[in-house]
């Protein structure tokens, strides 16, 4: 009888921690939230028309959508949780990101809340993104050999872009340098 009222208190002690634990760490520890928003009004379409027609002018996209793509903002949890429903590696810091449904071809991107119109590094995510956004209007990622070959062409477009901004950047020149050699090849 004695080991049976041992064994009540110890496990009475463990769920009291478990308890403990799971209210006081849990809110310490949660998933973070995820944030969406779409409103247009945040969308300054004159800046989107106008990227679409430099990229019509530096690439094989020479047909500028007559609309603006579906553009959202998000936060990172919200990017790091579509980009991994995509199938996008875990470990992948996201600033920006285009999805095509599967059933509609839909494409949407989305662009961190906080996204600076006036920043050259945001603005050149955007681009990036809108150079995928052409090519997923073109179909082009359906016969590409791998995910690489669009990431590649992105990446050199972007820092093509970036470069004619006579921006002092090394960082960034060298991280998209850096992307465009690793995405040279399928893997």
């Amino acid at each position: 009888m004695m080991a049976y009222m041992i064994l009540i208190k110890l496990l009475i002690k463990v769920f009291i921690m478990t308890i403990f634990t799971s209210v006081v760490l849990g809110s310490i520890i949660s998933k973070p939230t995820e944030i969406m928003i779409n409103d247009t009004r945040l969308v300054k379409h004159e800046v989107v028309h106008s990227y679409l027609e430099w990229i019509a002018t530096e690439s094989p996209y020479s047909i500028i959508p007559s609309d603006s793509p579906d553009i959202r903002f998000a936060n990172a949890a919200f990017m790091k949780s579509e980009w991994i429903r995509n199938g996008g590696e875990k470990n992948t810091s996201i600033a920006a990101m285009t999805v095509v449904t599967n059933q509609t071809r839909k494409i949407i991107i989305y662009l961190e809340i906080g996204f600076d119109w006036t920043n050259t590094r945001h603005l050149a995510f955007l681009l990036h993104e809108l150079v995928h956004f052409q090519q997923y209007t073109y179909s082009i990622d359906i016969n590409a050999k791998c995910d690489n070959v669009l990431e590649n062409e992105a990446y050199i477009i972007e820092l093509r872009w970036f470069m004619k901004q006579n921006v002092n950047d090394d960082i960034f020149v060298k991280s998209r340098t850096k992307q465009i050699n690793e995405t040279a090849e399928c893997s």
